[in-house]
This record gives structure tokens, C-alpha cells and sequence, in this order.
């Protein structure tokens, strides 16, 4: 479907923008999807890819409601039923001193599952297939937006390929360098964290496991994301871990062969990591904090990384992409029903104040996490320690910490 004038237009096809056409797909709306590069069609038999996230219940329903949940588990996502935290002190791996470790069990408050580690590609397929055959969604991929221009009775929009059309609102979903915050001249608040991720993906010499943990070091944080099985009778299994650390040590790992970084996990990750059969594949990036000055103004919306980009540790960024959606679809419609402009401020406002406020809480307690176990200093290492003992033995608090992590509470 092409119009000369769309309702919306999204600039962005991955995860969020997909999931936010699909949002405002049964409506009466006409939506335009711009993506520069569109998804591949899904491979059962390929690896799994390197971008992977956690779904939380909260993200879970959400997609439950677009009528994609299902899809999504028939391609691949696995479940996760548990989660460990625990610090380390440095040294050889066998002989390596453990301080308190906490254990949260979906189990205990009465879910099958804390949520489901999905590959980023698999997700963003699933909303696409769903999208093809919705006649007042119009695709416009590969392509990239050229120029925009803000006025006040509309957004003219031009893509690479020549195609110009308006808009009544512009959804910025394109990520953290988000062309649409630049054109709108929103200014960010970005603050480097002076470390890098590297992501490696491995295929394990065991079962799927149902478990994920992150433990801390002097030099950074180590986790395991648990992936699906790698053989038909499930006696092995992929996984991806994370490797938190300065900058010129990732470097460094990185431009290893896969053979010596296999060497490099199985003396520096923890023992609770199965023996590693083989390194499918690596990548890595710089920690940053990012965070919009506003989140709208007329005719102008962000959601996502374009808003918001925040610390991987505990893997909530694409879960407050989702609630992000999940707002600013609701206003839309809802402003729609009741005859307001849903494209000006004074209505927008509505989601940017909700938003903003729940986004800067989750990434002030990842900065308070993040930073509360990279210091050294003994008063700090017992302070955290007993937090950590804390967590472990106070049950209402703890199923209270796990209600909101998986998205069933929120600030």
C-alpha cells in the first residue's frame, strides 16, 4: 500500500518499530514502515545470531496481545527459569573466592519461567511476517529517509529511493543515532561507561540450560544468556556470554582466533560455565548510557534506543522499547476515539511523562548496580555482599524484585 499522505510514519523496522506498526495495525490508521535493511527470512538451521534478547512476562504479554508470542516460540526462544548473581575475587579460576550469591526462581512466585532469551532477528521476522498482509500498512524497504521536514500542518518525508510523502506524526524507532531526534534537534545526555561488551556465542557440551548469571569481578562483569539446543537429542547447546571489560582488553580478545578465545573463557569464566565445545562467532561495543532530553514534541515521537539507551547488564532494553510502544500506541488510539490531535505535544506529553519517568528509574538502578560492584574498596565489597546475602533470604522482598524485573511491577 502507498499513500501520498500516511497517518504515521515509523522510521525504523527493527524490533520496536515493527512491534509498533503491528500495535496500530488493526486500527484505521495508515501506517508507513521505512527500514534500510529489511529481516532475512528465518533459517531453522542457522546458528543462532549474536543480537539476543531477554523477554520479560511484561514483554511476553505485550507480544502475546500482537498475536505474535506464538510465532516467536515456534521459530526459537528459550525459556529461562532462573537467575544468579554472585562476585568473585580475581584469581585462577578453580581457586577463585566466592562471596554471597543470590538465586531468583521463577517458581517462587508461581511462574513457569522469568522469561525467554529470543535472537533479536527472530523477533523482528515474526512482527514482518505479520505485517505483509495488512492493507493500511505500507512498507517502504530497503530504504532510507533522505529528509525530513517539520511543519505545522504536517512532517514531509523523502526517502532515498525518491518516494516523498507526509505524515501527520513521525515515529523515530532507527535506534540510538536516531535521525529523526537530530532532525527535530532533540538533544541526548550520553555518558560513556568507560568499558566494552564483548558478545560470544558458543555451542556448550551440554543440555539447554534453564538458567542465567551474572558474575562480578574486579574487572568486569561475566554472564551467560542460555540458548536452545544445538542436536536433535539435545546433548548439546548454544549459549551467549558476555564479557564486560576495559576497553583495550576486549580489543584485545577480540582479535583472537576463535581457538584462543576459547582458551580465554574457559580460564576466566566462572565454573558453573559447561565445557565449551566450540566459539561460533564474537562481537563487541562500547557501554553507553544515552537518554533523550524529551521524548516528543508536535508531530514528533521517539521510542526505544532513539529515546533511550541503557546499560545491557540485566538485558531490560528491549523490554522498555516494548512498554514503550505499548504507551505511545495506547495514547494514539485513545486521543484518536475521543477526536484529539494525536499528533500534537499537549497530547503526546501524556506518554512522554510516563516513559521518562519509568525508563530514568530502571537506568538508575542498572547505573547503581553496574557501579555499586565495580568499586573495590572493602566497606563497599561487604555492603554489596550483604545486600546480596539480603536478597537470598528475604522472601517478600525478593519475590517483590523479581515481580519487577520480570515487568509484572513498575515504578
Amino acid at each position: 500500500m502507498t499513500h501520498t499522505r500516511y497517518d504515521v510514519a515509523i522510521i525504523g523496522g527493527g524490533m520496536t518499530g515493527a512491534a509498533l506498526a503491528q500495535a496500530l495495525a488493526d486500527t484505521d490508521l495508515t501506517i508507513a514502515l521505512i527500514e534500510p535493511a529489511p529481516p532475512a527470512a528465518f533459517d531453522p538451521t542457522a546458528a543462532p545470531d549474536l543480537r539476543i534478547s531477554s523477554l520479560n512476562q511484561s514483554s511476553c504479554t505485550f507480544l502475546e496481545r500482537l498475536g505474535v508470542l506464538e510465532a516467536i516460540k515456534a521459530k526459537r526462544a528459550h525459556p529461562f527459569v532462573r537467575l544468579s548473581v554472585w562476585e568473585e575475587l580475581e584469581g585462577e579460576r578453580l581457586a577463585r573466592r566466592r562471596w554471597n550469591q543470590a538465586t531468583f526462581d521463577a517458581r517462587d512466585i508461581q511462574h513457569d519461567q522469568l522469561g525467554y532469551m529470543v535472537e533479536n532477528r527472530v523477533i523482528q521476522r515474526t512482527l514482518w511476517d505479520a505485517l505483509e498482509h495488512r492493507p493500511n500498512v505500507g512498507i517502504h524497504a530497503p530504504a532510507r529517509l533522505e529528509a525530513l521536514t517539520l511543519d505545522p500542518d504536517g512532517v514531509r518525508i523523502t526517502l532515498d529511493d525518491g518516494t516523498h510523502f507526509e505524515a501527520s506524526l513521525v515515529v523515530g524507532a532507527e535506534g540510538a543515532r536516531s535521525s529523526v531526534r537530530t532532525a527535530a534537534n532533540i538533544e541526548v545526555d550520553t555518558r560513556p561507561y568507560g568499558h566494552k561488551a564483548m558478545i560470544v556465542n558458543v555451542l556448550l557440551d551440554a543440555p539447554p540450560l534453564d538458567i542465567t548469571w551474572q558474575a562480578f569481578t574486579p574487572s568486569g562483569p561475566h554472564a551467560l544468556l542460555p540458548l536452545f539446543k544445538a542436536d536433535e537429542h539435545g546433548h548439546q547447546s548454544y549459549a551467549s556470554l558476555v564479557w564486560y571489560d576495559a576497553p583495550e582488553r576486549i580489543d584485545t580478545l577480540s582479535a583472537l582466533s576463535m581457538e584462543a578465545l576459547k582458551a580465554e573463557l574457559e580460564t576466566t569464566f566462572p565454573g558453573e560455565l559447561p565445557a565449551v565445545n566450540e566459539v561460533l562467532g564474537c562481537g563487541s561495543f562500547p557501554l553507553v548510557r544515552q537518554h533523550a532530553t524529551r521524548y516528543v514534541q508536535d508531530r514528533v515521537a521517539l521510542i526505544g534506543d532513539a529515546a533511550h539507551v541503557i546499560n545491557p547488564l540485566a538485558g531490560q532494553g528491549v523490554n522498555l522499547g516494548f512498554q514503550d510502544v505499548e504507551a505511545l500506541s495506547e495514547l494514539i488510539q485513545s486521543a484518536r476515539s475521543a477526536g484529539k490531535p494525536f499528533w500534537a505535544q499537549h497530547v503526546l506529553n501524556e506518554y512522554a511523562l510516563k516513559r521518562q519517568f519509568a525508563n530514568r528509574v530502571m537506568m538508575s538502578a542498572m547505573d547503581v548496580f553496574y557501579h555499586g560492584f565495580k568499586h573495590q574498596a572493602l566497606p563497599l565489597k561487604l555492603l554489596r555482599n550483604a545486600g546480596l546475602a539480603l536478597a537470598e533470604r528475604a522472601g517478600p522482598g525478593k519475590r517483590k524484585v523479581m515481580a519487577y524485573a520480570m515487568g509484572l511491577s513498575r515504578p
